[in-house]
């Protein structure tokens, strides 16, 4: 395993690094514009923020969950291609993504439903649960991404 990874380890690496970094300007740019529109102090608008990130990142994932399937499935670790190939997959795959859906926001969900002073195991046990469909979701991208005989032209097509 460890041979195997050695030659996308640094790939990998600096994909996520640009991604990381792609998605605390796009957070900042936000934060910014919300400051701004609403004229609020950055108190409020961070307390705000934090209200409604878990939700938003639990959609993001939803909408995002073909791309790091994507990314090992065709050793693409450009950025944007990527982005761009695993959102048209997403898109493309839409009507038949329920499980998908079931997999990645119904750990959010019942996180949400929890109250605030929750025991510490069973907060654990649900940042468990939500790990591990998580992963079962990844496994699923992958095995639809290497059965989907039109993938490849999602990243080779001129016009995308």
């Amino acid at each position: 395993m460890i041979r195997g990874a050695a030659p996308i380890f640094a790939r990998f690496l600096w994909l996520t690094l640009k991604a990381g970094v792609l998605l605390a300007v796009a957070l900042n740019l936000v934060f910014m514009l919300a400051l701004f529109a609403t004229g609020y102090e950055s108190k409020a608008i961070t307390e705000a923020f934090y209200r409604f990130l878990d939700p938003v990142l639990g959609i993001a994932a939803f909408v995002f969950v073909y791309w790091l399937p994507f990314v090992f499935v065709r050793q693409e670790f450009r950025l944007f291609v990527s982005l761009r190939a695993a959102l048209r997959i997403a898109r493309e795959r839409l009507s038949r993504s329920a499980f998908l859906a079931l997999l990645i926001l119904a750990p959010m969900l019942l996180a949400g439903l929890l109250p605030a002073d929750v025991p510490l195991s069973l907060a654990l046990a649900v940042n468990a649960l939500s790990g591990l469909l998580g992963w079962v979701a990844y496994v699923y991208c992958v095995e639809t991404l290497q059965e989907l005989p039109s993938y490849e032209r999602v990243t080779m097509s001129p016009e995308s």
